[in-house]
Order: C-alpha cells, then structure tokens, then sequence
C-alpha cells in the first residue's frame, strides 16, 4: 500500500478501524463509489466498477494513485490514444471535480446529484450524477466519498 495511504489511516484511527466495513459496502455497490484522502487527493478505497469506469483492472491498483495518473502525458488515458479534444476535455473534467472537492472543503457540505457526462476506454459516453460528500473526523474533513450514479438513457 502506498506510504500516504498508509499514513493516512495512522492519522485517522477511527476510520481506519471501520474500513474493512466500509469497504465491504463500497464493494458491493453496483454504482461506481471512491474514497480520497482530503489532503493527499490519493484513492484510500475503491470499488470495482469504479476501476472498470477508469480502465484499472483491480480496484487495488487504484489505491494511492490521484486523478493526475489518469489526465497527465504519461497517464493511462493519453496512452488510449483518444483525441486531442477528448484529451482536453478530460483535463476540463478533472479540473470541475476538483473545484467539487475543494468546495466541499471549505463549506464541509455534500454535493448532490451534479450531472456529468462519463467515457470509458471502450469509448461508453453516459450520464452520470455525482454525489461528494465529506468524511470528518472531529471536525477536519480527512476523505471525501464519492458516489458515481449512472443514470439510464
């Protein structure tokens, strides 16, 4: 496991206690589900329709990594050889979800039902509604879990 991960739950001993639980219902979640590291931006759990979405064969590769792994030169995405506006679409799409994140830390209020349009590697386009909503622990926000909802065409 990566060391800020690792540091992570350290620090955070109360999440660290129920992540087994935690991840056993983000695992069987038919949705895509993701928790972060509000400080680091690294993936802390995932699910496995969230690494399916991403093109991540294991929802373990996933843990550690940030959303620049997926939109920089070197990322999985650039290496699909999708076009020069989808890539930067992509990078307009990373840059709406973190203002999403950093408004949840500065308020320490959910955010519901944002509408998204989501591609996968196979070149799926659906929509999608994204609900954020902040992990505290006292009063710091530690993670922010996110729930991808498909919503059918």
């Amino acid at each position: 496991m990566d060391k800020d991960v690792d540091r992570f739950f350290n620090l955070n001993k109360k999440i660290n206690y129920t992540s087994h639980s935690v991840f056993d219902s983000i695992e069987t979640m038919s949705h895509a589900v993701h928790l972060k590291d509000a400080q680091t931006k690294k993936y802390i759990l995932c699910n496995s329709r969230c690494a399916e979405l991403m093109g991540i064969e294991s929802a373990n590769d996933l843990i550690g990594l940030t959303s620049d792994y997926f939109t920089e030169e070197s990322g999985i995405w650039y290496k699909w050889n999708f076009s020069a506006p989808f890539k930067q679409w992509i990078v307009k799409q990373k840059v709406l979800v973190e203002e999403l994140e950093n408004q949840i830390r500065l308020t320490e209020k959910s955010v519901i039902g944002q509408k998204s349009l989501h591609f996968t590697q196979k070149g799926v386009i659906f929509v999608e509604k994204l609900t954020k909503q902040p992990i505290l622990n006292g009063k710091k926000i530690t993670a922010i879990l996110s729930i991808n909802l498909q919503i059918p065409q």
